[in-house]
């Protein structure tokens, strides 16, 4: 019961965090009225920069980071590795050079860089699958991870050529901000399309993840109670890539995320996915919501927020490597 309390009023307290992280978000910036008065009341510029600029970025800064942090946590009790995150999987890398091939070849604008890094993260994802399948004489989990690493070190290679062709004075440029991740002028027209797969992806994961705690088991274990390894496994793999993909689509490559989330809601909340699981998603959330915000108000010019989130993850994942060590000792 105290543990149960005492989780409860953790998840409280990190909700109201997260809450205090999104008001601020909306309030801080270059026209800080815009936020700290009543939007409906204020002039047009004032409800432009609330509804249309910072609105739609901190909604989706939030959306992303809960959806990258459930990610994180759902591949590593699936494959039992506190290592795994989208990237070991191939879909970062697929992401990123599909977003390369249509600044170097496709016209058509942001929309089609939205999709052809949306398609090569799933093309990424299927010939992890490929791989995974054609190897043989390893467990399941070490398979995925092998063939995920070669799934990311083919589009790692063709991404260096993109990189090399393209030109170093304008469409390069722009690749490289994609790759450090940003959310800067995100529009209601970028995201609109993406709220809803993206809300539904995660509320589904929500409601059966405590078939994860289950999953997460041997396989012999597993398959004791029911658990159909061949179908719910998939499904969880397949919801992590739809969601992962959709956000990179927008926001580009956003390290360190999913990776630093998991282990911290899994320090604070346990190994019980139906307390870390909702943890993961706020904790995400909170990194992305509250470092995009510094991002845009503490530097003379605003940097990309990938790079922060990188620092950031970094350091409390050493962190809390650190204490474990420590604990252990």
């Amino acid at each position: 019961m105290d543990l149960t309390r005492t989780s409860h009023w953790r998840m409280v307290s990190l909700a109201l965090i997260v809450l205090a992280l999104v008001l601020a978000s909306l309030c801080l910036g270059r026209y800080p009225e815009a936020g700290l008065r009543n939007p409906l009341v204020g002039d047009e510029i004032e409800r432009i920069v609330f509804f249309n600029v910072r609105a739609p970025r901190v909604l989706f800064s939030f959306l992303v980071g809960a959806a990258l942090g459930v990610s994180g946590l759902t591949l590593q009790t699936l494959m039992n590795n506190p290592m795994v995150e989208p990237g070991f999987m191939g879909i970062s890398q697929g992401a990123t050079f599909g977003a390369a091939f249509a600044i170097f070849a496709l016209p058509g604008g942001v929309r089609v860089v939205q999709l052809s890094a949306i398609a090569f993260a799933f093309a990424a994802f299927a010939l992890t699958t490929v791989f995974a399948a054609r190897i043989s004489g390893f467990h399941w989990i070490l398979r995925q991870v092998l063939a995920g690493m070669a799934s990311s070190a083919i589009f790692s290679s063709a991404l260096g050529l993109m990189k090399y062709a393209l030109d170093p004075d304008d469409r390069l440029l722009v690749l490289y901000y994609w790759i450090l991740g940003g959310l800067k002028g995100v529009t209601w027209a970028e995201i609109g399309p993406l709220i809803a797969p993206i809300l539904i992806v995660l509320t589904l994961m929500s409601i059966f993840r405590w078939r994860l705690n289950l999953l997460s088991l041997d396989d012999e274990t597993a398959a004791s109670m029911s658990v159909n390894l061949r179908l719910e496994r998939p499904l969880y793999l397949a919801g992590t890539v739809i969601i992962t993909a959709l956000c990179m689509s927008v926001a580009g490559t956003i390290g360190w995320v999913g990776l630093a989330a998991a282990h911290l809601a899994r320090a604070f909340f346990g190994a019980n996915v139906e307390r870390s699981f909702p943890a993961a998603g706020l904790i995400g959330a909170g990194m992305l919501t509250g470092c995009d915000m510094v991002a845009r108000v503490a530097f003379p010019i605003e940097i990309p927020v990938g790079v922060l989130t990188a620092g950031l993850g970094g350091a409390l994942f050493l962190t809390l490597i650190v204490r474990k060590e420590g604990a252990e000792r």
